[in-house]
């Protein structure tokens, strides 16, 4: 997500509060939630910058290998997106996943 207009930055922040809950992958119809490294948001605070990791099972990296449609989704009350993980990321990722 981009937030252009950084005059307001920390009320529109704040409406992301609990997106830590809302973010996952979709493999198959498989769903790995997001783990957000600690310490970037808390109750009344969230960072702009977030980093995030998905634990893959060895049955969803294996769905995901051979090709199975994988999707980032963010089901936020303030946000919702969907993006379909293109062939080319899908492959720098299986190479990062399997080395």
């Amino acid at each position: 997500m981009e937030i252009e207009d950084q005059t307001h930055l920390r009320e529109v922040l704040l409406k992301f509060l609990g997106i830590d809950e809302s973010v996952y992958l979709k493999v198959g119809n498989q769903s790995i939630h997001a783990r957000f490294e600690e310490g970037h948001s808390k109750e009344d605070k969230i960072s702009a910058v977030q980093y995030v990791k998905f634990p893959f099972s060895e049955t969803t990296l294996q769905a995901f290998v051979k090709g199975e449609r994988a999707e980032l989704v963010i089901d936020h009350p303030n946000y919702q997106a969907r993006a379909v993980i293109e062939p080319a990321t899908r492959q720098s990722l299986v190479e990062d996943l399997t080395t």
